[in-house]
């Protein structure tokens, strides 16, 4: 889990920093020095769209974070040389509807295999399939409901993360049209991003969390 939570701490440096500007051009003195002693006041209508951005940063600071974590889970399980019969259900279930889907052959599968077992774990799972656009708190409960890792939180910090839910509503509603930038941006204050965005990382960190002491501990064995 060392390059997860590395990855992670970068992806919440680069996010302090786009807040940290967003904050100093949300002020309403704020101008752009342009040279030759020249400034020009900023449109308040960059910062709603810049706000709106914001959503993006954190959604994928969720879903790169989990999708990592998960993987880590199934590296473990190789790393460790368990098989597919020692590993709990829920982690059994993703592999066969992975086996089942169109990403590979069955028939293919089978002839390339020499210990089905082993192989199995090896070559049956992605977690591109399990996270695409539509990861939130509720998500994350249901896939440690499955898995066997722990989803608590510290409530005061993280709400739950009910957060998430705000995130990725309006990411998906960017990603798809259903409204621009500034009209995602302007329902939003600075106040209530900085507050979005502590709780997004706070929650994300102690799943982070939660799902190393599972890997250390083998919990997804059966």
């Amino acid at each position: 889990m060392i390059d997860v939570k590395r990855d992670f701490q970068q992806r919440v440096d680069e996010i302090d920093l786009y807040f940290n500007f967003l904050e100093k051009i949300a002020r309403r003195t704020s101008s752009l020095a342009l040279g030759n002693g020249r400034t020009e006041s900023i449109d308040p209508s960059i910062a709603k769209i810049m706000r709106a951005n914001g959503f993006l940063l954190l959604y994928n600071l969720v879903e790169s974070s989990i999708k990592k974590s998960v993987e880590e889970i199934y590296a473990s399980i190789r790393r460790n040389n368990r098989n597919y019969d020692q590993i709990k259900d829920g982690l059994r279930r993703d592999i066969i509807n992975y086996l089942r889907s169109d990403k590979i052959s069955t028939d293919k599968f089978i002839l390339e295999v020499a210990n089905i077992a082993n192989d199995i774990v090896e070559r049956c799972f992605s977690a591109d399939r399990l996270f695409s656009g539509n990861i939130d708190a509720k998500k994350i409960r249901e896939l440690g409901g499955s898995y066997g890792f722990s989803t608590r939180t510290d409530r005061r910090s993280t709400r739950d993360g009910s957060s998430l839910l705000i995130v990725k509503t309006r990411r998906n509603g960017l990603a798809h049209g259903d409204y621009s930038f500034q009209d995602c941006g302007k329902d939003y204050s600075m106040q209530d991003m900085l507050k979005t965005k502590k709780q997004v990382v706070a929650y994300t960190k102690r799943i982070i969390d939660n799902i190393e002491q599972y890997i250390l501990r083998e919990e997804y064995l059966r």
